[in-house]
């Protein structure tokens, strides 16, 4: 349940390997790491006991021959963070520090030859802790609309004038950026799945074909719309999957859909429990984390769910449902809708279900699910143990 991080960071005399786990549970992302050493009078030499820091470090990486490293690491885990660590990386030349600053991945300070090993650096990734997120583009083109709305109201206002202007050149640079920078790789999509999911290569290979029945243009790539039909949605939910395909990009932009960044995105959205996705439901909207949504965007929401509310259950539960007086709702709220009338948001549900029978079926999914949640009170378990030796 490792992953190896690719480059060693060892010495000429020791192979020094870092390792990390990917997990899904909020509580045990981490939220900051720092490099220090493990030698008191070193300039580098960090103690975050107090702070609520853990230690990270090898009994052979102590320092105690003059050929020893004296090199740890220091983490932190706070759930009130609003962005955690991804991916680490290793940098030895400047072409390497180069390439994952230009995928948005964050120096840290120290050279790793202060603690006696290698001449590179630790590089990490950021990503939000909200588990689904709008693209940069998305966001601006909500806040253009609304001052476009506004401007129509006061069209003499020369401050929401200039607001407007000033969305409308953000709009273009955010589209120019994402432009460079949305490119995801298919072959490090494809590897993230294969672990993410541990899947054999018979499996990943299934996956791989399932996706080739789509039709795809020459490149080998599909449209949103294109995944929406395979799945025989309307296409008014477009919208909503291609919520599911930014979700699973690490450069805040709806991928490429190719094989890599397909298979990606339905590994990550397959795994969603029913809470987690009445969040990603509700994040579409809560666009800046504030903890609730305007009445006007629960009913867009609707919308799309249950398009021009044909559907009769729907208008009854809207002539029903208690809206807040005061406009906003919050997540408690939204939570008590889907109590009340799981048929609103059932069509998200629905995705959900069709993809995991597309790709893998249900019972691959259902047993894939289990075996996660048994590796999950195993590794609570353990930690448990550890924490409880480390305050004897």
């Amino acid at each position: 349940h490792y992953e190896r991080v690719k480059n060693d960071v060892g010495s000429k005399d020791k192979l020094v390997v870092i390792w990390f786990r990917l997990l899904c549970e909020r509580s045990e992302f981490m939220t900051d790491l720092v490099l220090g050493s493990t030698r008191p009078k070193h300039e580098h030499f960090f103690m975050g006991d107090k702070d609520g820091y853990k230690i990270i470090t090898h009994q052979e990486m102590r320092g105690l021959t003059a050929s020893d490293p004296t090199f740890c690491i220091w983490f932190k885990k706070d759930g009130a963070k609003t962005r955690h660590i991804c991916d680490i990386r290793i940098s030895y030349t400047a072409d390497d520090r180069k390439n994952l600053k230009n995928k948005n991945y964050e120096m840290l300070p120290q050279c790793l030859s202060k603690f006696g090993l290698g001449y590179a650096n630790v590089w990490i990734l950021w990503t939000s802790c909200q588990i689904l997120r709008l693209t940069n583009s998305d966001r601006i083109e909500k806040e253009l609309k609304d001052y476009r709305d506004m401007l129509a109201k006061s069209p003499n206002d020369s401050i929401l004038f200039n607001m407007v202007q000033e969305a409308e050149r953000r709009l273009r640079d955010i589209h120019l950026r994402e432009e460079e920078q949305g490119k995801d790789i298919p072959g490090d999509d494809l590897v993230y799945t294969k672990q993410f999911l541990a899947l054999s290569k018979a499996e990943l290979y299934k996956m791989k074909s399932t996706f080739k029945s789509i039709n795809f243009d020459q490149k080998g790539r599909i449209s949103v719309d294109d995944f929406v039909m395979f799945l025989r949605e309307p296409l008014t939910m477009s919208p909503f999957v291609k919520q599911i395909f930014a979700l699973s990009s690490q450069t805040n932009t709806v991928p490429i859909l190719d094989a890599g960044s397909t298979l990606k995105a339905i590994a990550i959205f397959c795994m969603l429990g029913c809470s987690e996705m009445l969040k990603c439901i509700f994040a579409w909207y809560d666009i800046k984390g504030f903890g609730y949504i305007e009445n006007r965007e629960f009913l867009d929401l609707l919308g799309i769910f249950h398009p021009k509310h044909r559907d009769d259950r729907v208008v009854r539960s809207l002539k029903n449902a208690d809206l807040p007086v005061d406009g906003t709702m919050s997540f408690g709220k939204f939570e008590d809708y889907n109590r009340k009338y799981p048929h609103l948001f059932y069509p998200a549900f629905r995705v959900r279900e069709k993809m995991r029978d597309k790709f893998m079926g249900l019972h691959w999914w259902k047993r894939k699910l289990a075996k996660y949640e048994e590796v999950r009170k195993q590794v609570q378990e353990h930690d448990k143990r550890e924490d409880e030796r480390e305050n004897r």
